[in-house]
């Protein structure tokens, strides 16, 4: 589902929701048009694979899993499908972090990091699912 919303500053937003799944997908990309596979865009996907690895990536059909973490190294980093949790994702100009809970300025909520030397000046946002149903509730954009 794209969020009809342009970020005022490209390359910056701060996304905040509560779900209730697994394999939740969020897309930043400079174009609603993601046919193209190799185009360069943030992915980020929690609990990808029945709850077994949650990861970010630069591309939209294929690239490296950067970080990649696995529900037995970190079990909070994953979704639930029964209980509902606050997720929360920030990207500022190529500085990523996702988080738990609802204050993104705690360090000890912040489940993954990743900084991208050559930041995408994305402008939209879509949050969907992959293969398994979720419920999103509370989704809150942020915008600098």
């Amino acid at each position: 589902m794209w969020l009809p919303h342009t970020f005022k500053t490209p390359g910056t937003a701060t996304i905040l929701f509560t779900a209730r799944g697994q394999h939740i997908r969020l897309l930043f990309t400079d174009d609603k048009n993601v046919d193209n596979l190799d185009k360069d865009a943030y992915l980020f996907c929690i609990g990808v694979d029945a709850n077994k690895e949650t990861y970010f990536k630069r591309k939209v059909g294929g690239g490296d899993k950067k970080p990649f973490v696995t529900a037995k190294q970190n079990p909070n980093a994953m979704a639930s499908p029964l209980v509902w949790g606050d997720y929360w994702v920030t990207i500022n100009q190529g500085d990523i972090r996702f988080g738990r809970g609802t204050d993104t300025t705690k360090e000890e909520v912040v489940e993954m990091r990743f900084k991208d030397p050559n930041p995408i000046p994305f402008l939209y946002f879509a949050i969907s699912n992959w293969t398994t149903g979720i419920e999103f509730r509370n989704l809150c954009v942020l915008d600098k």
